[in-house]
């Protein structure tokens, strides 16, 4: 299976460069979230401003190229400047087996509403942790209009911080967004200049959360943020700690920081590099 994967990696490379001065490992790995582990492979790409990841990731982002030629674009540029020594982070629930100790200190929590009765899941992170905590939840737009509505309501003595990503549409999220006292923030629909100017014309969000990989790259993430204009937040995308670094730089590049970041790197159980000779 590997020598499989390695190969298509050998082929996606060959189709798109004539010539680089970028060098290129593939890369597989396993990461735990909750009690899965799961399996996925990609690039590390170096090049003369660093490191990059390009690990598409089934079922969100799996397009295998323009991870690369983002990545390719990372390493090949000087990277934003720092405005800031220190970024905070979000620690993730998405199980009730996620609710321990290590919670325990963190000053925001990130809860993976993926059903109306994950709102459980939430009211008990509230109660582990007190008031004092932060709570936002991510429904990675798996609701309608009113299921989001109901949910949403049904967490108002939680005090959520925000809601991410609630529906699937820009559409969606605008009815939401008008109807909720919480900031509303999303992430799968604002991935291109595009979908920024819809959410912007629609009035559909509060918050963008910018990721490296869906974005094409650090450089044209913070082209994304500036076409924005308003309140942002980075995250990842379940990547090895190469491609959290990248999104660390970001963060640490914003004008503006008003919100924890996605970046505590998951659970990696093993990591395999081995060099492509292109």
């Amino acid at each position: 299976m590997n020598s499989i994967s390695k190969l298509r990696w050998n082929d996606v490379l060959n189709d798109i460069l004539f010539s680089s001065q970028l060098k290129f490992e593939w890369v597989n790995f396993e990461f735990q979230v909750s009690d899965c582990i799961y399996n996925r492979d990609g690039l590390y790409v170096h090049g003369e401003f660093g490191l990059a990841e390009a690990t598409p990731l089934p079922r969100y982002f799996d397009r295998e190229i323009e991870c690369l030629l983002g990545a390719m674009d990372t390493v090949s540029k000087a990277w934003p400047k720092e405005k800031r020594e220190d970024i905070e982070t979000n620690a993730l629930v998405s199980t009730k087996e996620d609710i321990n100790e290590s919670l325990l200190g963190t000053n925001c929590i990130k809860v993976k509403v993926h059903a109306i009765k994950d709102c459980d899941l939430v009211k008990q992170v509230r109660d582990f942790c007190g008031p004092r905590t932060k709570i936002r939840i991510d429904c990675n737009g798996l609701f309608n209009v009113d299921d989001a509505l109901a949910v949403i309501n049904s967490l108002t003595e939680c005090d959520l911080e925000l809601v991410e990503q609630p529906c699937r549409t820009n559409e969606e999220n605008a009815q939401i967004r008008r109807r909720i006292e919480i900031p509303l923030a999303i992430d799968e629909t604002a991935r291109t200049h595009d979908e920024i100017e819809e959410a912007k014309k629609l009035g559909s969000a509060d918050i963008v959360v910018a990721k490296v990989q869906p974005s094409g790259g650090i450089h044209k993430a913070v082209d994304l943020i500036d076409n924005w204009g308003g309140q942002v937040y980075v995250s990842h995308m379940m990547e090895s700690q190469v491609g959290i670094d990248v999104g660390i730089a970001l963060a640490k590049s914003l004008d503006e920081l008003n919100y924890a970041c996605g970046l505590q790197a998951p659970k990696l159980k093993k990591i395999f590099r081995e060099p492509l000779n292109i």
